[in-house]
């Protein structure tokens, strides 16, 4: 640790916290509807398997954002943070 580095706060330390667990719940929930939604697509021949994969694929990555951000939001820590 040199004399020109800057620490984390605990308070950084927990919105990070905060955010990683909200993104990884978001993640699973936002798996299970996009698997649910893709469960039709499945039937249409030929690509179905593709979109199906893809709509989960989908599912999770706007489940993890979501959940993260609103982790953020009612995390006290993370209201400094986002100012």
């Amino acid at each position: 640790t040199g004399d020109g580095e800057k620490k984390i706060s605990a308070k950084t330390i927990e919105c990070i916290k905060a955010r990683g667990g909200g993104e990884s719940t978001g993640r699973m929930v936002g798996g299970s509807v996009g698997a649910s939604v893709g469960s039709g697509l499945s039937s249409i021949p030929f690509v179905g398997w593709v979109l199906a994969g893809a709509a989960s694929m989908i599912g999770m990555n706007e489940g993890a954002e979501l959940g993260g951000n609103m982790a953020e939001r009612f995390t006290d820590a993370c209201e400094e943070e986002l100012k």
